[in-house]
């Protein structure tokens, strides 16, 4: 390792990854840095590297609980530098200390005989007073990881830059869980009765899951591996109810998710459909419809005046012509989908034409009459129109 060029490095950049990467080319192999609870915080490989510790690590953004305990132990000895045994391969571990603090560790994926531990500790002073600067002395990064959390769920950050700023130096600036789940209590007392046992719950069962509480609720995150049957059956056995998230592309975009999440709840709670385990995705076009609602979208004016009809006279008007339109004007699909009569569908429509000038055969009206529709549909309480099958 040539120190000269690395202390150069050092000095002309204030990237605590870019850094990492710097030492991990120098030293010609993977690396994962984690802080002092073994959240990563970064990593590096130029390779698909195969490890089983390494690629656990890197989905869950997280060691191990073995690996955790195994390092704490080392360390509990007073041991600098150590090797800890995976599957066929050895990986080496380093300190990150300010003082006498330690605030985080690096893992090696070399035997520990392929370094000149001189080098090791050199790279761990860079990485320590890098990881001391970005974490501990930038006002902007002082919050924990929940704190920013919550933070974002709060609406907090006004762009996704301000965002990235506030999680360097934390384990989310890696972090990449697939989804999360939103644990509802009905009531406070519920809440205080309940909430530790969920939160051991989902830390014993799903690792590097972070549960937190946010406004009495429980929010955990699910990684790939995670089996979401579990969660159901924890919810179901406390008799509580869960909301799992779409996909996440993005941690910054965690908020638009649990927005949306809430208002389903609120919506099906006053519907009294609200089911104990319930998927995000389950409703997108209800959450679009109730948006699209709340900003008082202007129905078409013949539109409306079938649905005054329906309401009044506890007809199906709405939803056969709904029907009729997204059935590519099918008589016979239409029927079949609202199983009713050939000759009651073709009425019904023949009456909506007539008496109400809905000219459901023109194309270019068809996009507009199905969002008005749609609209009427909620009005008249069929919501499952909308609700696409769980998982």
């Amino acid at each position: 390792m040539d120190k000269k060029v690395m202390l150069e490095f050092f000095f002309n950049n204030n990237s605590f990854n870019a850094l990492a990467q710097e030492i991990s080319a120098s030293l010609s192999c993977p690396i994962v840095i984690t802080d002092n609870a073994f959240h990563i915080i970064s990593s590096v490989s130029s390779i698909e590297y195969g490890d089983p510790i390494y690629k656990t690590a890197i989905s869950h953004s997280k060691l191990s609980e073995e690996t955790c305990m195994h390092i704490a132990t080392k360390v509990e000895e007073g041991i600098n530098h150590f090797c800890v045994q995976s599957g066929e391969n050895n990986f080496c571990v380093g300190i990150l200390k300010n003082s006498d603090t330690i605030i985080g560790y690096i893992l090696y994926f070399l035997d520990i005989e392929m370094f000149d531990e001189h080098d090791l500790f050199f790279c761990e002073g860079l990485l320590s007073k890098q990881l001391f600067l970005e974490r501990y002395c930038c006002s902007s990064s002082l919050s924990t990881a929940e704190e920013i959390l919550i933070d974002l769920l709060n609406g907090e950050y006004s762009c996704e830059n301000i965002f990235d700023t506030q999680i360097s130096g934390t384990f989310l600036s890696h972090f990449s869980a697939k989804r999360f789940a939103v644990i509802f209590f009905s009531n406070m007392n519920e809440f205080e009765e309940k909430h530790s046992t969920i939160l051991r719950k989902c830390k014993d069962y799903f690792h590097a899951s972070h549960p937190f509480v946010y406004k009495d609720k429980i929010i955990l995150f699910l990684h790939k591996d995670h089996d979401i049957n579990q969660v159901e059956d924890i919810v179901k056995s406390l008799q509580l109810n869960v909301m799992v998230s779409d996909d996440l592309d993005k941690l910054y975009v965690m908020d638009k998710h649990y927005n949306r999440m809430c208002t389903m709840r609120d919506f099906l709670t006053e519907k009294s459909k609200l089911k104990q385990v319930t998927y995000e995705h389950s409703y997108s076009v209800l959450i679009y419809l109730l948006h699209l609602k709340q900003n008082n979208y202007q129905i078409d004016k013949n539109i409306s005046s079938l649905l005054y009809h329906d309401l009044n006279n506890n007809t199906d008007f709405c939803l056969t012509l709904y029907t009729y339109i997204i059935c590519n004007h099918s008589l016979k699909k239409t029927a079949e989908n609202l199983h009713a009569h050939s000759n009651t569908v073709l009425y019904r429509i023949q009456k909506a034409k007539d008496e109400f000038e809905i000219d459901a055969d023109n194309p270019e009206l068809h996009f507009y009459y199905l969002i008005s529709l749609a609209l009427c549909l909620l009005e008249l309480g069929h919501e499952d129109v909308f609700i696409l099958n769980d998982k």
